[in-house]
């Protein structure tokens, strides 16, 4: 291709051709962009209200810019930005029942990071199944712990059958309670602590909380999607 111009005002009066000379052939960033945000999670604290919160890496950062899209396949939109090392930040305004995918970015004089997206879990070794006992009555979760939970529970372990990261449990009188194939032994829930299925002990049923984002006795319930089957 080949480009001409003509400035009668600055003395080229015809039309001529530019040079190559004239065009730059790479164009050389003279830094590199700020590290990337990691660790994003996406946590409800409210009905209409999502706190993220991420680890922060750069030092380095103009600012933080965060974004908000309803669907894994839908174009994100920016919701906010915050200060350098700020790690986190309050999406308000939400709509119940509507499931949002979040992302992170840091900012610099020489570009944007790596884009953090909220992480996927994946459920481990599943063994046998989910162990709990014959007798069980009521109603009670399916728990997903990011901690293998033979190394968490290991005063009173699960039956060797049972799943590494998934485990039976009830809230009971103001207290979490987990099931370890014999009993009913108390813990405190962590901030990774999902609940993944609802439990009708009583009649043996079970049903997955896709879909759902909900807090319930300050435990996150629910998630985006998956290949759970039960």
């Amino acid at each position: 291709m080949e480009v001409y111009w003509k400035n009668t005002a600055h003395g080229v009066t015809s039309r001529q051709r530019i040079p190559d000379t004239a065009f730059a052939g790479e164009i050389i960033i003279p830094g590199n962009p700020p590290a990337s945000p990691t660790n994003l999670v996406a946590t409800t604290t409210h009905h209409d209200e999502i706190l993220l919160t991420w680890d922060d890496y750069s030092t380095d950062e103009q600012y933080i810019q965060e974004f908000r899209s309803t669907g894994s396949n839908e174009a994100p939109v920016s919701i906010g930005a915050t200060l350098p090392n700020v790690t986190s930040f309050t999406d308000t305004g939400l709509d119940d029942g509507t499931t949002y995918y979040y992302q992170v970015v840091a900012l610099g004089e020489y570009g944007p990071s790596h884009v953090a997206d909220a992480p996927q879990r994946t459920l481990g070794t599943i063994r046998n199944g989910i162990g709990a006992q014959d007798n069980a009555t009521g109603s009670g979760y399916i728990l997903y712990s990011a901690e293998n939970v033979f190394n968490r529970f290991s005063s009173n372990r699960p039956n060797n059958s049972n799943s590494d990261h998934v485990i039976a449990v009830r809230y009971n009188a103001g207290q979490w309670e987990y099931d370890n194939n014999s009993s009913y032994y108390s813990f405190s829930p962590r901030d990774s602590d999902i609940l993944l299925a609802t439990v009708d002990f009583s009649n043996d049923q079970i049903a997955d909380l896709e879909g759902v984002d909900s807090v319930i006795y300050d435990v996150k319930a629910g998630f985006v999607s998956g290949d759970l089957t039960f």
